[in-house]
This record gives structure tokens, C-alpha cells and sequence, in this order.
């Protein structure tokens, strides 16, 4: 199981009276254990279960996602 660091583009919704040159979205970075990765779809982790289960997910959708990157197998 991987632990991986990945780069993404946050949604962002601005309630604010702001333009939409001053609105952007802002790049994140999230670390965590690889859940699963399909077409759609990015699910990490960020803690392991006693039995070894990766939980508390976070879904990116793939669109968003700039770049993973392994820190540990």
C-alpha cells in the first residue's frame, strides 16, 4: 500500500462581490494512503483501520488532480 503526496486543484465558490479575474482556484497539496485510482476518481486515505483498511477518504476527481507522487511503498 502507498502512501503518496498528491497535487490538485480545489474547487472554490466565492460568495464575495469579486470578479472573475480575482477569483481562483487555489493548488493543494493532500498526503495520504492510495485507496483506489480508476477514471474518474482519486481516493486516499488518511489513517489505517487495525486491520490495515485505509479510511477516512478523501475523492478527488481525476480532472483535478495535477500529480501524485510516492513517498513510500
Amino acid at each position: 500500500m502507498a502512501l503518496i503526496e498528491v497535487t490538485w486543484m480545489d474547487i472554490l465558490q466565492d460568495g464575495s462581490w469579486s470578479t472573475q479575474d480575482a477569483v481562483t482556484c487555489p493548488i493543494v497539496k493532500t498526503v495520504g494512503w492510495l485507496a483506489s485510482r480508476d477514471k474518474k476518481f482519486l481516493k486516499i486515505g488518511n489513517c489505517l483501520d487495525d486491520r490495515g483498511q485505509v479510511c477516512g477518504i478523501t475523492a478527488m476527481p481525476i480532472g483535478c488532480v495535477i500529480s501524485c507522487r510516492t513517498i513510500e511503498d
